[in-house]
C-alpha cells in the first residue's frame, strides 16, 4: 500500500529538517499550494511546526522542538543554579528563607543528575 502524502512529508521532514515548502513539494512533485494544505493540516495535528526565518517556512519534527526546548532550560537551569548559589554567598544580607534556596540548590543538583 503506498504512504499516504502526509507520511511522506513526515519522511522527508525526518531526514532533512528545515526544508521550505517549495523544497517539500518538489521532492514529493506536489504544487507548493497542495504542500501548503497538507503542511497545514500536519502542524494543526501537532505532527510537525514551522519557523518563520526571512521570507520562508521552515520545516521541523517536533522532536527538533524538543532539543531546542531541552537545551534552552539547560540554560536556564545554569543561570538559576549560578543565582542560588550567588544567594547563598550572601546569606546573612539578605532576608531570605535560606532553607528555601538550598533546598532549591538540592533540587536543581537531582534535576541535573537525572538528565
Amino acid at each position: 500500500m503506498p504512504k499516504s502524502s502526509e507520511d511522506r512529508i513526515y519522511d522527508i521532514i525526518g531526514k532533512v529538517p528545515g526544508l521550505t515548502t517549495s523544497d517539500i513539494g518538489s521532492k514529493l512533485g506536489l504544487s507548493r499550494n497542495t504542500t501548503m494544505k497538507y503542511l497545514a493540516i500536519m502542524e494543526a495535528k501537532g505532527i510537525i511546526y514551522h519557523r518563520i526565518v526571512g521570507p520562508s517556512n521552515l520545516w521541523f519534527l517536533p522532536q527538533v522542538r524538543l532539543r531546542e526546548l531541552t537545551e534552552k532550560a539547560h540554560y536556564s537551569l545554569e543561570t538559576l543554579e549560578s543565582v542560588v548559589l550567588e544567594l547563598l554567598s550572601q546569606d546573612k544580607k539578605f532576608p531570605l528563607d535560606i532553607d528555601e534556596i538550598k533546598r532549591m540548590k538540592r533540587r536543581i543538583e537531582r534535576y541535573k543528575l537525572k538528565h
